[in-house]
C-alpha cells in the first residue's frame, strides 16, 4: 500500500505518544462511563453503558500490548498480527460506540445531554488513535515481517 509509506513514517515516530494519549483517553471514557451510569436524569440503556464497557476492553488490549512489547516475562506471547488485528478491532468498536451515542443523545435530558457528547467526542477520537496505530505502525510492522520470514525460508 504505497498510500501509507509517509503516513507509517510519521505514526511509527510518535508510537509512544500515541499509545499514551491512548491511555489517556481510555481512562477519560472510563470516568464519563461511570459518570453516564450514576447520572439519574437518563434511564439506563445501551448508549449508557456503553462507553465503559469498551473501555475495560481497551485497557486489556492495550495492557496486553504493552506487556508484551516491553516486558520480557510476556515477550513470547507477542505477536504484530495480534496487534493489528486488536487495534482495528478497537478503531471498528469505538466507531460504533460513537454511533450509539450520537443515536441515543437524542432522548437525552439535562446534564446527560452534555456527558453523551463527550462521550461521543472521546469515542470519535479513540476511533481516530486507534486507526492511526492499526494502518500507521502495526499493518507496516506485520507486512515487513512476513517478507522477513519468507525470504529466510527460500
Amino acid at each position: 500500500m504505497k498510500v501509507f509509506d509517509n503516513f507509517h513514517a510519521f505514526a511509527d515516530r510518535f508510537n509512544r505518544l500515541i499509545h499514551i494519549t491512548q491511555a489517556l483517553l481510555v481512562l477519560g471514557a472510563f470516568i464519563i462511563g461511570c459518570a453516564l451510569l450514576a447520572n439519574t436524569s437518563m434511564p439506563r440503556s445501551r448508549s449508557t453503558t456503553l462507553i465503559l464497557v469498551y473501555s475495560i476492553k481497551s485497557v486489556f488490549f492495550l495492557l496486553y500490548q504493552y506487556l508484551t512489547t516491553h516486558k520480557q516475562r510476556f515477550m513470547r506471547w507477542a505477536s504484530l498480527k495480534a496487534n493489528f488485528i486488536l487495534d482495528t478491532f478497537d478503531c471498528l468498536l469505538w466507531f460504533t460506540a460513537f454511533i450509539i451515542m450520537c443515536m441515543g443523545g437524542g432522548r437525552c435530558v439535562g446534564s446527560s445531554c452534555a456527558l453523551m457528547g463527550v462521550a461521543a467526542t472521546v469515542a470519535l477520537l479513540l476511533c481516530f488513535t486507534y486507526f492511526v496505530t492499526a494502518v500507521g505502525i502495526n499493518w507496516p510492522k506485520w507486512r515487513a515481517s512476513k517478507k522477513i520470514s519468507q525470504q529466510s525460508v527460500v
